[in-house]
C-alpha cells in the first residue's frame, strides 16, 4: 500500500501526522466497503429498464410509484457511477448482473 511506502521510506514525517494519514486511509477503505449493493427491486428495475419499459411501465409492473422508480434509478446511478439509463444497463452487462 502507498501509505505504508511512505511511512517506511519518510523519515520527516511526523509520528502524529503519520496515524492522521492512517486513520484516514481506513476511513476511505471502510466507506468504500460500505458501498451498498442493490437490492432485488433495483435489481429488477434494471433488468425492465434493460427490456426498454418507461418508468411508468416499470411502476405500474411492480406496482410501485413513479417516484420509488426514480429514486430507484437514482440509487442504481450511484451504485455504479453513471449518468444515465444505458450506461447502466451497459454496466450491468459488464458485471455480469444482467
Amino acid at each position: 500500500m502507498a501509505i505504508e511506502k511512505v511511512l517506511v521510506e519518510d523519515s520527516n514525517l511526523r509520528l502524529g501526522n503519520a496515524r492522521l494519514v492512517c486513520e484516514l486511509a481506513i476511513q476511505v477503505q471502510g466507506k468504500r466497503a460500505k458501498k451498498a449493493a442493490l437490492t432485488c427491486r433495483q435489481r429488477e428495475i434494471l433488468r425492465l429498464v434493460a427490456s426498454r419499459a418507461t418508468n411508468q411501465q416499470i411502476a405500474d409492473q411492480l406496482f410501485v410509484s413513479l417516484a420509488t422508480v426514480k429514486r430507484d434509478l437514482n440509487h442504481i446511478f450511484q451504485y455504479f457511477n453513471v449518468a444515465d439509463r444505458s450506461a447502466a444497463v451497459a454496466e450491468a452487462l459488464c458485471r455480469r448482473l444482467l
